[in-house]
Formats: structure tokens, C-alpha cells, sequence
């Protein structure tokens, strides 16, 4: 039988971490989770208790196009591996060029969060690699990728100018860290 245990508030219900007899305490009574999951399945239980936390904190920059930090508790995390400019068929999309090659990247990204059963608002995390990364490419990176990330929310991200990448035609990698219900 699946147990969680991760913090619920809900409905003046709070639940208390003790992982020696993990309970929901209510106002009039104790309940086991044992006893709670055979009458409630997991599923349900756990889109109350998951919860993203987009963290802003005082004494640093407001950036707009990514948050600083971000807390997750319960729900299921999804790591998806670099994402390279290729179409299904393995063959290079926009050799020589940033701006196509980071469009496909996005596009792949895309299939392989929704694989996975997320999609881009359920990204926490994203770390891009460029190849030869210049200040002026950020500009047209982020055009690709305000198209896919949430401006309200957005991921903790990191961009990072590299020497090469895996072969030496791609240009830009994007990985990402998501978490569903």
C-alpha cells in the first residue's frame, strides 16, 4: 500500500509528520493515513498535497524571466535529459543557427515533458547550455523560451556559455526538472 507523508493543510485538516504512525489530526478526532488511503486513493490525496513554493526572496534581484528558488513538496519528479536541436529521425534542425536549433530544442523538450506527463508549467528548473555563449544571444534565447515558460511562474533557471557541446553542430542544450500531482 502507498503511504505519503508530507505536510496537508486543507479544510482545517493539518497533517503531522511523524514517521513512526503518520496521521491527519482534525479538529475532533486522529485519523491513521493507513485507515485514510484505503478510503481515499493516493492520486487524490496528493494534488492536495503537493505544493510549489515560487520564491522571491528580499536581498536579491527580482530577474522577471526566472525565480531565484522554488520549494516542492509531495508530487512526482520528472528529470529530463539535455535536449539537443534533432527531429525524430535524429537528423540536426538548423545547422549554424541559434535561433532554429534553440525553437527545436523547446519542441523537444515539449514531447518529452508531456512523455513524461507534464508539460512546461510543471517545470521547476531549467539549465541551458550555449555554445560560444555572447550577451547578445541571450536576447534571442529568451524569445524562444517565453514562448513555452510561464512569465508568471517561471523556473529557476541557470544559462551557461560552454566550449562544445556532445557533437560539434549543436549549438544550444536545455534540461529540465519538472514536478506533477
Amino acid at each position: 500500500m502507498d503511504m505519503c507523508y508530507p505536510p496537508l493543510v486543507s479544510h482545517n485538516v493539518t497533517a503531522r509528520l511523524d514517521m513512526r504512525k503518520p496521521v491527519i489530526a482534525g479538529a475532533f478526532r486522529t485519523v491513521e493515513w493507513s485507515k485514510l488511503s484505503r478510503a481515499i486513493p493516493i492520486s487524490i490525496l496528493a494534488r492536495f498535497l503537493m505544493e510549489k513554493q515560487f520564491i522571491n526572496p528580499e536581498g536579491l534581484v527580482k530577474p522577471g524571466v526566472y525565480t531565484p528558488a522554488i520549494s516542492v513538496s509531495g508530487g512526482k519528479t520528472i528529470y529530463i535529459s539535455g535536449q539537443v536541436s534533432q527531429d525524430a529521425a535524429g537528423k540536426l534542425v538548423g545547422k549554424g543557427d541559434l535561433l532554429a536549433q534553440t525553437e527545436q530544442v523547446y519542441k523537444n523538450l515539449s514531447i518529452a515533458l508531456a512523455g513524461a506527463g507534464a508539460t512546461f508549467a510543471d517545470v521547476v528548473k531549467l539549465n541551458v547550455y550555449a555554445v560560444g555563449f555572447q550577451p547578445e544571444h541571450r536576447a534571442l534565447l529568451q524569445s524562444v523560451r517565453e514562448k513555452y515558460v510561464s512569465k508568471d511562474k517561471p523556473p529557476a533557471s541557470t544559462l551557461v556559455g560552454v566550449q562544445a557541446l556532445a557533437r560539434s553542430d549543436f549549438l544550444v542544450e536545455v534540461e529540465a526538472v519538472a514536478v506533477v500531482e
